[in-house]
């Protein structure tokens, strides 16, 4: 399950995906590798781990949050610095999505 688009030669691949509505099914699934974000009437009420979850038609799932690290690549080229000169620039981010286990 997953989802990407190339434009201009690099690869996009989004942090989040919104999974299909299955209508009044009474149970979910989620896919190995991710996690869920699940609403009630658009409330926050938990995060589900991969596998199949029992729940009544109201409660969504609104987002699934990959595990693994996500590579975001993008190059500039022909960055102008502040004394008129030109330089190359490569900017590689890698990240990973994780639950805050703080209190609230």
């Amino acid at each position: 399950m997953g989802y990407t688009r190339q434009r201009g030669g690099i690869t996009y691949a989004p942090a989040l995906l919104t999974p299909y509505a299955e209508g009044c099914s009474m149970y979910r699934e989620v896919p190995e590798g991710f996690q869920a974000v699940v609403e009630e009437h658009g409330s926050f009420i938990g995060l589900w781990e991969p596998g199949f979850h029992w729940a009544m038609p109201w409660v969504q799932v609104a987002y699934l949050v990959p595990h693994q690290h996500i590579v975001f690549e993008t190059p500039v080229k022909q960055c102008p610095t502040q004394d008129d000169m030109f330089v190359e620039i490569d900017v590689t981010l890698v990240f990973r999505i994780e639950h805050d286990n703080r209190e609230q």
